[in-house]
């Protein structure tokens, strides 16, 4: 009698994605189209997959619109308009890229990197990855996911919106400005080592996640302006220069853990009203007159 074994021999590939670049050559009915899923604007003519590198150098703006996309790598130096979701696998670069105008979603499952200047005004961000900011780049609305971690190196300014940030960290040199409207959401844990700015006193501001400044952390309030912080965590060190109005309040649900310990120095012509204690330390009110104060232990 014969015997057989019956098997399955499963072959995989593990070869990499391709180089991929945009050359701007669609067209729909004959007329040139800058959407990303015609697959006659990239290279090769085929659309980009997850396992792609993708550059973006020239013959932009670029469209996203209608349908999501995926790829390892993407370095974009042209305008994208993004109104889908974008996922980048492995890192990111984008450089006077990102512009305002769609809803869009960018998913970092590796870090990404903006210079230059960018507007993110109805863009959101997730992903298991980081955000990285060393250029200018303004931001409203739509928010950063809670999870998500966002490091400011450069200048962010925030412009409209109840907007949440994430696990944002302003890094020593970087500043965080509050524009004429927009206020900062719960979901929002937010370490100061630059420079946070409240110059403009068309409304006035609302901070309400926890907020905590370290080192040389600097809280900066213009004349005019107001700010609120009022999260359940609010620890400040290094200084305060306050020419406006500087409240610090509880307007979250949590329990308060309010501190003020290492604050170095308070200077400026505003006022300050604390209007939640007890805590750890507490702030000197009143109005300040430009002098240096340090607050005793």
């Amino acid at each position: 009698m014969k015997h057989y074994i019956w098997g399955l021999l499963l072959i995989t590939s593990n070869m990499p994605g391709a180089d991929l670049v945009w050359d701007d050559e669609g067209k729909i009915f004959g007329v040139d189209s800058d959407r990303w899923n015609i697959k006659e604007n990239w290279s090769g003519d085929r659309l980009p997959t997850a396992g792609d590198n993708v550059s973006i150098l020239s013959k932009g703006p670029v469209e996203l619109f209608n349908n999501s996309a995926e790829v390892n790598t993407i370095l974009c130096k042209v305008p994208l308009n993004l109104g889908d979701t974008l996922t980048v696998g492995s890192s990111g670069t984008f450089e006077n890229s990102i512009i305002a105008g769609a809803l869009g979603r960018i998913r970092a499952n590796g870090p990404v990197t903006f210079e230059g200047n960018n507007s993110l005004n109805t863009t959101t961000l997730d992903g298991n990855s980081k955000f990285i900011n060393k250029g200018t780049l303004t931001f409203g609305t739509r928010g950063i996911a809670f999870a998500t971690i966002f490091e400011n190196e450069g200048v962010f300014s925030l412009v409209s919106g109840n907007t949440n940030l994430g696990l944002f960290k302003n890094k020593l040199g970087a500043f965080f400005n509050f524009g004429a409207k927009g206020n900062v959401g719960s979901s929002t844990i937010f370490t100061n080592e630059g420079t946070m700015r409240k110059d403009n006193p068309e409304e006035d501001a609302q901070f309400l996640g926890d907020f905590i400044q370290k080192g040389l952390g600097i809280l900066e309030i213009g004349t005019g302006a107001q700010l609120t912080l009022g999260g359940a965590t609010t620890e400040i060190s290094g200084d305060i220069k306050v020419d406006g109005t500087l409240i610090i309040n509880q307007i979250t649900g949590r329990s308060p853990n309010h501190s003020f310990k290492d604050l170095f120095g308070i200077k400026g012509n505003g006022t300050i009203q604390q209007l939640v204690r007890p805590c750890s330390k507490s702030l000197p009110e009143g109005r300040f007159s430009f002098f240096w104060f340090v607050v005793q232990a």
